[in-house]
């Protein structure tokens, strides 16, 4: 019989292959899932948990690693970051599981209630066994955020000035996971940029791209760099895919968890939308 415990550094190379072939291999590099150093950051992740990250990684074992789950919390909630299952033991309730044990310890973890702590998380629109499940199990869709390649700007001074935040700091994560964030300031505002591999920039504020500054500072920084937007849909050109973000309530979510009621998990295809 499976039994779900928490992620071992050994398991790193499993989960990391469970992880990769679960998600839609079109939108791969769109990810961290796609960076060299993805192995890097997951057994960094798996060691910092214990003591004191603020992301927990469950694996199913029977065996070997035929399960994987991802939760990340805050004062706000828990985010469901990733939860996979291998494709043949779908069906036998191993995400259920996961997803029961993932949720009582996070909660055991930051001490708060069940009642008082809501969960989210994004699944994409096209995966309707998983929406299905999510739904059955007392999730509500609240939002829809869309993954587009945006026009790159030439690289023109436009007069003003810009500013880097964080870049020595990107730089070493960077070469160690290929991927990291920093900060952009321009005279119009400040702007979280992602870089993914070395293909993407990546941005989740739409404000950057009404920001001539910033968007010079970007081809001026990397030219050959595309631009990648996760957000609410800006404009009418077709999306690579369309995540929709769901939430409910810890409490809700256990209780039919823990019911006869609950259906098997289906694969879940969870879009990653906290990274860079």
């Amino acid at each position: 019989m499976p039994i779900v415990r928490p992620a071992e550094l050994s398991d790193v190379s499993q989960m990391a292959t469970i992880l990769r072939a679960g998600f839609p291999p079109t939108l791969v590099d769109r990810t961290i899932l796609g960076c060299v150093g993805f192995h890097r950051y997951l057994a960094d992740t798996v060691a910092i948990g214990p003591r004191g990250g603020t992301q927990y990684v469950l694996v199913a074992d029977a065996a070997a690693v035929v399960g994987v789950a991802e939760f990340r919390w805050s004062f706000d909630g828990i985010l469901l970051n990733h939860i996979y299952v291998s494709p043949d033991r779908q069906g036998q309730g191993l995400g259920r599981m996961l997803l029961a044990e993932g949720i009582a310890r996070t909660i055991a973890w930051t001490g708060r209630a069940a009642g008082e702590c809501g969960i989210c998380l994004d699944v994409f629109a096209d995966n309707f066994p998983a929406r299905r499940w999510y739904e059955s199990i007392g999730f509500t869709t609240v939002g829809e955020l869309a993954w587009q390649e945006c026009p790159r700007q030439p690289s023109v001074r436009t007069g003003r000035s810009w500013y880097l935040s964080g870049w020595p700091q990107a730089e070493c994560a960077h070469a160690a996971y290929g991927f990291s964030e920093f900060e952009l300031r321009t005279d119009i505002g400040r702007h979280r940029i992602g870089r993914l591999g070395a293909q993407w920039f990546r941005i989740t504020d739409a404000a950057i791209l009404t920001d001539a500054t910033g968007l010079a500072a970007l081809a001026e920084l990397d030219p050959a760099r595309r631009l990648l937007y996760f957000g609410p849909r800006v404009d009418d050109s077709p999306p690579q895919a369309i995540s929709l973000r769901m939430q409910a309530a810890t409490a809700n979510v256990l209780n039919r968890l823990q019911s006869r009621r609950a259906a098997s998990c289906p694969e879940i295809s969870a879009a990653d939308s906290r990274h860079a």
